[in-house]
């Protein structure tokens, strides 16, 4: 009985032991990688560099040290040469380079706060003579001897505001062109637009018409020279979309061009041109001088201008209060600002832009 009462002893001391170990694994609870296993030790499925020690079908995981993979038939970590692990591995990803040093952070201390020369309400954290930006609150300016942000109350800001340089406006293919004069559209041959305050208004030809900007009209494309390579389209179809929700027999005004409507029928339209000048005026529901018409799709129309034509008959002209470059359209007492070419002033006597007007403004 002594006998057998040591031998259960030894048993538990070394089952001890073993559970000691077992405590710096961690079981993972991938216990079907024990299922039929024939050793002790079983590689891990998804890595070479973890293996699994299985015991009464519980697996628990274990890595191998730093550069050493798991060899199921030595059942030991090996060198990669010498494992049996075929689990292919993960490429090695590049080193990024080293940020470059930064000339604010020269000399500085990592970890102190550097302020910006170009405003006052950014400023740099420097680590490892690397500067990163950082920004105050809005309304908050940098102050380094405080080395924090503060109100405007408590620190001054010495720099100037600076103001943004504005992108340069677009070209403006009418700047030097008359009013109701044409110019060619430079992609489309059968394109052009009429110039109106300075402003192009786009427009397109008759059906197989190409603009000509020395006879300021389309014609045949046989009689003029197009450098355009887009080509010319096929008829305009009928446009079911804009005609939604319009009764049968109104008018729409085209989408892109003041001279071309759409005549809606069954809330489909059917395109037409309007006769060489005129705009379709959705309001009349006519094709009229482009003064009579309202078209969206130029430049930046300007509303009537009320009390300079006051008491003046319709059609005269009379001069703009604030610049001998423009003048006013009058039409129900309403004026309609309009602008002189080039180099030209409004003479009221002649009612007409003259080279040799006197502007007293």
């Amino acid at each position: 009985m002594k006998r057998n009462l040591s031998g259960s002893i030894v048993q538990l001391l070394a089952l001890l032991v073993l559970s000691v170990s077992f405590v710096t694994a961690q079981s993972r609870g991938y216990d079907e990688v024990c299922l039929g296993a024939n050793t002790t030790y079983v590689a891990s499925p998804i890595s070479c560099e973890y293996y699994y020690l299985c015991l009464d079908g519980t697996a628990y995981g274990y890595s191998c040290d730093d550069g050493k993979w798991f060899s199921t038939e030595l059942q030991a970590c090996v060198s990669p040469e010498e494992s049996d692990c075929e689990i292919e591995q993960a490429p090695e990803l590049p080193t990024a380079p080293p940020p470059t040093p930064s000339p604010v952070c020269d000399g500085v201390p990592s970890y102190t706060y550097v302020r910006s020369m170009e405003t006052c309400q950014y400023y740099y954290m420097c680590i490892d003579q690397v500067a990163y930006l950082l920004s105050c609150p809005k309304g908050f300016w940098f102050n380094q001897e405080a080395q924090r942000c503060g109100n405007r109350y408590e620190f001054e800001c010495d720099l100037e505001p600076s103001t943004p340089t504005p992108p340069p406006p677009p070209p403006n293919p009418c700047a030097d062109q008359p009013n109701f004069g044409f110019i060619q559209d430079p992609s489309y041959c059968y394109r052009f637009s009429m110039c109106m305050n300075g402003y192009p208004f786009p427009m397109v030809c008759w059906d197989g018409l190409w603009f000509d900007y020395e006879a300021q009209t389309c014609v045949d494309p046989s009689e003029t020279e197009c450098g355009a390579t887009t080509p010319p389209p096929n008829p305009p179809p009928p446009a079911p979309e804009i005609c939604r929700d319009v009764e049968d027999g109104l008018r729409v005004l085209h989408y892109r061009f003041c001279n071309e409507y759409f005549t809606c029928n069954g809330e489909v339209g059917t395109p037409t041109i309007c006769p060489d000048g005129d705009w379709f005026d959705e309001q009349s529901q006519a094709c009229v001088h482009p003064m009579d018409a309202y078209c969206p799709h130029g430049g930046q129309q300007r509303p009537p201008t009320p009390n300079v034509c006051r008491g003046v008959d319709d059609g005269d002209l009379v001069p703009a209060p604030d610049s001998c470059s423009y003048y006013y359209v009058c039409a129900n007492e309403e004026g309609y600002r309009v602008a002189c070419p080039p180099d030209q002033y409004f003479d009221v006597y002649r009612q007409s832009c003259e080279y040799s007007a006197i502007c007293n403004l």
